[in-house]
């Protein structure tokens, strides 16, 4: 055992020696470029299933190979996360679980530079930076970036002893072929449009991006923050001080809490307690003319919490401060609450919708941040505790929703509330739930089945046939089949057949 722990470091450092090569990085690179190639590319054109989840697996791996992780480092809690996507992408490929593997993969080549992997702040700034700036690995290692610099363009006079060896080998080699049948027959017999119908358009798009993408993975450079950045110690200009001097701020907290109040009875009085609108006002407008700017109050007030409580202002200790400042507080989680309301009866009212859906997260997470200041305020918390403990709720809920059957969740929703089955929604959108894809297909059999007039149906079912014949399509294709999509064909039962609708009968005497 004491022999096996002993050549594990050897293994790792021969490891390492061999995987750090430009070479091998080179070597892996093509073989995952032509591995996208067969898994994406047809004569049609490009088209992924289940197959982006392999490829996402097989990228997992050559990075985690190349960057040969210590053992209990941050690496392995990354690596987790990333081969859950991998399986995201597998079950039901989404822009969502693409974007979030490609954040864990960056942040897995970029770990050796964080100061600390408890930064979000720091993790935020070298993930941008490297997403931007990706593209240009490959000139950089290609050296073009050197020679288009003044500094390195004495470097390309090296490459002026190539250009008389190159040019007579290709004067002298046509000469040749020109003169030469034998070497004229071989020179004509190869067929270069074939090799322009190999390399097409959409070929050479795709082996583009993804190299780009491989490379700047594999080659990934040093990012690091500027010296000196630091959360509570950041120098404040003197008119900002004076700006949010304790008096300025006492009276700002006693405003904003008496105009908070006055919204918030409002709220209380129509959309909590349902009470008669004036001037012959609707709930539903009501309810959608408030939603997003009542959010954006509770950001701007959140923010204004936050200068005015950073560590060592003058109304930090503040006893009338902080009480106004708990009051407020509260306020804005109940403005929040009341936003959130808003948007629910809404969408009671008409439908559904990825951006409504979205909303009501969003709104879900201004209200934790505010649990979260009040907390920071509290244990005298920093302020990177309070943006790690933001970020990490955030990455949470979208790693969450990655795995989520949203459009399904979405259909389901909207057939159950439409005003044509008893809901209290509107008329069902079938357009709508038609463009939400395959994922509809329950729930239109679940409107078909209660379905009584019958015009509706039948046009139902001309949706769903669409939708089936759209999915049992790519489920033929192995490039775009994918495992969510089997499940739910496996799944459908016989298209149901409409309930005719029938007008009363009435008693003639």
């Amino acid at each position: 055992m004491t022999s096996f722990n002993g050549l594990a470091p050897v293994g790792r450092a021969f490891l390492h020696h061999f995987t750090s090569r430009f070479w091998t990085k080179a070597v892996a690179a093509l073989v995952l470029v032509l591995l996208a190639d067969a898994l994406f590319l047809r004569p049609q054109g490009f088209i992924a299933g289940s197959t982006l989840g392999l490829f996402a697996a097989s990228l997992l791996a050559i990075v985690w190979l190349m960057r040969v992780p210590r053992p209990g480092s941050f690496d392995y809690a990354l690596g987790i996360a990333a081969l859950g996507l991998c399986f995201a992408l597998f079950n039901d490929p989404g822009p969502l679980a693409a974007i979030l593997l490609w954040s864990a993969l960056a942040l897995l080549v970029l770990r050796p530079t964080f100061r600390s992997p408890a930064d979000a702040r720091d993790l935020a700034l070298k993930l941008g930076i490297f997403t931007l700036t990706m593209s240009l690995s490959p000139f950089r290692d290609l050296g073009l970036l050197r020679l288009a610099s003044r500094r390195h363009r004495a470097q390309a006079i090296k490459l002026a002893p190539l250009i008389l060896p190159v040019t007579a080998v290709l004067l002298f080699g046509l000469l040749f072929i020109w003169a030469n049948p034998i070497l004229e027959d071989f020179a004509t017999s190869f067929d270069g449009g074939s090799l322009f119908a190999v390399l097409t358009i959409d070929r050479l798009i795709l082996w583009a991006f993804t190299g780009m993408i491989v490379w700047s993975l594999l080659r990934a450079s040093a990012i690091y923050l500027p010296k000196g950045a630091d959360y509570e110690a950041e120098k404040v200009d003197g008119r900002i001080v004076r700006l949010f001097s304790v008096q300025s701020v006492l009276i700002a907290l006693i405003l904003c809490n008496a105009i908070f109040a006055l919204q918030n009875g409002l709220d209380l009085t129509y959309l909590w307690a349902g009470e008669t609108l004036p001037n012959g006002l609707t709930h539903a407008q009501y309810a959608h003319r408030g939603a997003y700017p009542l959010i954006l109050t509770a950001l701007l007030a959140g923010a204004f919490v936050l200068v005015a409580l950073r560590r060592g202002a003058p109304s930090e200790h503040d006893v009338r401060i902080r009480a106004l400042i708990y009051l407020w507080l509260a306020q804005n989680v109940f403005l929040v609450a009341s936003a959130i309301l808003r948007t629910l009866n809404y969408i009671e009212d008409y439908s559904l919708t990825f951006l409504r859906l979205s909303a009501l997260i969003w709104m879900g997470l201004v209200a934790f941040g505010f649990v979260l200041i009040v907390a920071r305020i509290l244990m005298g918390k920093s302020g990177r505790w309070l943006i790690n403990g933001n970020a990490l709720a955030a990455v949470g809920v979208l790693y969450a929703m990655a795995f989520a059957d949203l459009s399904g969740f979405i259909a389901s929703y909207n057939v159950r509330h439409a005003g044509d089955v008893g809901g209290r929604g509107q008329t069902l959108d079938m357009p709508y739930l038609a463009s939400l894809g395959p994922a509809a297909l329950p729930a239109f059999d679940w409107f078909i089945s209660r379905m009584r007039d019958a015009p509706q149906a039948v046009a139902a079912m001309q949706y769903r046939q669409t939708l089936h014949d759209e999915l049992a399509l790519k489920q033929q294709d192995w490039r775009s089949w994918t495992w969510a999509g089997q499940r739910l064909l496996a799944s459908l039962p016989p298209l149901p057949a409409p309930r005719m609708w029938q007008a009363p009968q009435r008693n003639v005497p």
